[in-house]
């Protein structure tokens, strides 16, 4: 893996990528959970994410995003990136490492909806 933490928006990651282990096993949520909504608007685009995170903990655990435009590429691009941000969360992939991997513009600022919906959700678990 290249290192960019040079670039804008890029820091450096918590640790180097050959120390990162991923789990084999999925850690479940259970079936009833409470899950947080919000809405963002990004480029535009209104987006409603709803948030779950491990139970007992202040871990993110599951992401959903929808768009109000129902059937497009844009509403299955961010239904799929968000299942496959919750199943790596669920496999204790750091929501950390998510974040620093996805598309920022050229002043460092996010450029899709989950990057931003990451963001936010960083900034407000900031001290």
């Amino acid at each position: 893996m290249r290192d960019e933490s040079d670039k804008p928006g890029n820091a450096p990651l918590p640790m180097p990528p050959e120390q990162w282990t991923i789990a084999r096993t999925r850690r479940r949520l259970p079936n009833r959970r409470e899950n947080e909504s919000r809405t963002i608007e990004v480029n535009g685009v209104e987006y409603v994410a709803c948030i779950s995170k491990f139970p007992g903990t202040n871990e993110l655990a599951e992401v959903f995003l929808n768009v109000s435009k129902s059937g497009s590429e844009l509403e299955r691009n961010a239904r799929d990136a968000s299942v496959m941000l919750s199943i790596g969360l669920q496999h204790s992939v750091a929501a950390e490492v998510f974040r620093k991997a996805l598309s920022r513009t050229a002043t460092g600022a996010p450029d899709s909806a989950l990057a931003s919906l990451l963001d936010q959700l960083a900034n407000e678990a900031a001290p």
